[in-house]
């Protein structure tokens, strides 16, 4: 049987989606996958002064970290989000929920919002950690919320996809889906999709929640879905990663992979970059599923990929993190931690960023240093 299958347990142990890159853009805003609509591709602007160094909290990393206001946002299993200055990694805050934090943060302007196993969301002041929000759900949040406008989008162990007012403080709509809720939303046009653990992806008017269509798979959908060239694209438990219609949820190509998908795509130039439990990562064209390379790695590969300046950055649970050319699959550069790698990378300008199961976020230069020399 399957290692990351949810019978095993899997995902209770995990309680995250992970997933990966992360985008900062003027205005302020950063979020989990890098925008919206999840491609994976970011950029940060010129103008943040970024050092070096490792972070220790007292927890596991799942969570994926954003960056924004010259500080990284990370939650940890050991019940804290933390902001810690890009230029030396000191800490500038810590705030203390009631559950561990899988789910990755989303800033806009000066608040942090980020979900936690405690059922709350909460907005917090980038600068100084005071809370400036708080909402109170209906089960854990694994689910990384995403932002647009004034409303913050995520779905929860109480099998709902919750869409809430952040200006007001209020929920807005509701949907409820077969199962819980490990997907994060992506929202693109008016319409956001999110899988879950009854096996369906959903698409929904953004405005009213209102079912637009659902599409059915064959296991469960943990990775979270990205869209580019009118296609929304995803994997699932029952290997295979597919590539539907945005509009109307037909299917374009579906191409199986030699494990479980759980991993998150990135979309660029054509071509969609995930990996899957057997620790392949995968390279599709976007437009019709057809493979140009594959890159095998040392375990599973459950962290999601980030692509930046033509090289796909990724981590899996051998403690690895991996950067490969993006156009020929050919291993470029490799750095080691010492845990499991759940979440995703970032990279902003030439430093990259990530955390690890032996609970430190580090930052490093890409290439500067591989692994044994």
């Amino acid at each position: 049987m399957s290692r990351i299958s949810l019978s095993k347990g899997w995902i209770p142990t995990l309680m995250m989606f992970v997933l990966v890159a992360c985008a900062q853009r003027e205005p302020q805003s950063a979020m989990f996958r890098g925008n919206p609509a999840h491609t994976g591709v970011f950029s940060v602007p010129n103008g943040q002064t970024q050092g070096t160094w490792e972070f220790k909290t007292s927890g596991r990393i799942f969570s994926s970290p954003v960056i924004a206001d010259g500080a990284l946002f990370v939650g940890s299993t050991d019940n804290h989000i933390y902001a810690i200055e890009l230029a030396d990694g000191r800490e500038r805050w810590r705030f203390e929920t009631q559950g561990s934090v899988v789910s990755s943060p989303v800033v806009v302007g000066n608040t942090v919002y980020v979900g936690g196993l405690d059922n709350r969301i909460y907005g917090l002041d980038t600068r100084t950690g005071e809370k400036r929000f708080e909402f109170r759900s209906g089960g854990g949040i694994v689910s990384s919320p995403a932002v647009v406008g004034t409303t913050i989008y995520y779905g929860g162990q109480d099998r709902k996809v919750h869409a809430l007012d952040i200006a007001q403080g209020e929920l807005r709509w509701s949907f409820a889906t077969g199962g819980e809720i490990w997907s994060s939303p992506m929202v693109a046009k008016g319409m956001l999709y999110i899988g879950d653990s009854w096996r369906r992806l959903y698409a929904l008017d953004a405005e009213t929640g209102e079912l637009q269509w659902e599409f059915n798979v064959d296991g469960e959908i943990i990775s979270s879905p990205a869209i580019a060239d009118g296609m929304v694209f995803f994997g699932s438990a029952d290997t295979y990663v597919y590539a539907l219609d945005a509009q109307n949820g037909t299917e374009q190509w579906r191409v199986q992979t030699s494990g479980e998908v759980a991993s998150s795509p990135a979309v660029h130039d054509g071509v969609l970059y995930i990996g899957d439990e057997s620790g392949v990562l995968y390279a599709l064209e976007s437009a019709t599923g057809r493979e140009r390379w594959r890159f095998q790695a040392s375990d599973t590969i459950f962290a999601s990929p980030a692509v930046a300046n033509g090289v796909v950055y990724f981590g899996d649970w051998d403690g690895l993190v991996y950067g490969v050319d993006a156009r020929t699959g050919e291993e470029r550069w490799r750095f080691r931690t010492y845990g499991e790698i759940w979440s995703s990378p970032i990279v902003a300008n030439d430093v990259l960023y990530v955390g690890s199961f032996d609970r430190r976020v580090y930052a490093v230069h890409p290439f500067a240093k591989p692994e044994g020399e």
